[in-house]
């Protein structure tokens, strides 16, 4: 994954494919909300079912308009990532971000569903993963300080809007929509682990465990599901 000062020409293809198996490559586009998902694609016993491309950045939604001042090589990166969409590179994409973040820095929904039937003009199958938890602080201090003492305490309110998965649903259109949110929450309250093994690390990027989790019981078969229509 690319940090924000890193330019669209310093990517380099062959440095970003996770290898795996059948025909064609599936780019994974957005930002470290997506890239927390590559522990679970890359520690695991069985081989992908498609050759992956991360083309991710820190703090980049995937959006071709966006122009995030704090992130001023984000829009070139995203463009370049458009050529090689539309030159056919690419049977699959997988689209993630820290939505809220991204909705704070101007991203409009309405663009999501733009790239998404843009995607499928070019012939290529959609998944959107949807908001994962994020909590008020780092897990890994939410969990200690929930368990001193006599305490034991492995859950916290998360703080992303209650409905924002449902908007982000609709606004995936005829995307394969991914919410992660029922692995972990009932409600608003969501784990952070099975004990001491916690899912999270900060205040919502997944733990290698975590990621494992997620691709486990929901990305990979929703990767299976995608390339089978197409």
């Amino acid at each position: 994954m690319q940090n924000k000062s890193q330019t669209a020409e310093e990517w380099v293809f062959e440095d970003c494919v996770i290898p795996g198996q059948g025909e064609g490559y599936a780019v994974l586009w957005g930002d470290s909300f997506l890239g927390h998902y590559r522990p679970g694609l890359t520690q695991r016993d069985t081989p992908l079912p498609i050759s992956l491309v991360e083309h991710t950045k820190a703090a980049c939604p995937p959006s071709l308009t966006l122009d995030i001042p704090s992130n001023p090589t984000c829009l070139d990166y995203n463009k370049a990532l458009a050529k090689m969409i539309e030159a056919g590179r690419f049977r699959l994409a997988i689209l993630a971000a820290d939505w809220v973040t991204a909705i704070e820095n101007g991203y409009e929904l309405s663009e999501l569903t733009e790239i998404v039937a843009w995607l499928k003009g070019q012939g290529v199958e959609v998944i959107v993963i949807g908001q994962s938890p994020t909590f008020a602080g780092r897990v890994a201090a939410l969990y200690a300080w929930g368990n001193m003492g006599d305490r034991r305490r492995d859950e916290a309110e998360s703080v992303d809007p209650p409905d924002l998965n449902e908007r982000l649903r609709e606004a995936a259109g005829g995307a394969l929509f991914l919410n992660p949110r029922p692995l972990f929450c009932e409600g608003a309250v969501c784990s952070f682990g099975e004990g001491a093994r916690l899912y999270f690390w900060d205040r919502g990027h997944y733990t290698v465990f975590g990621s494992q989790r997620v691709t486990d019981e929901l990305l990979i078969p929703a990767i299976e599901q995608a390339l089978s229509q197409n």
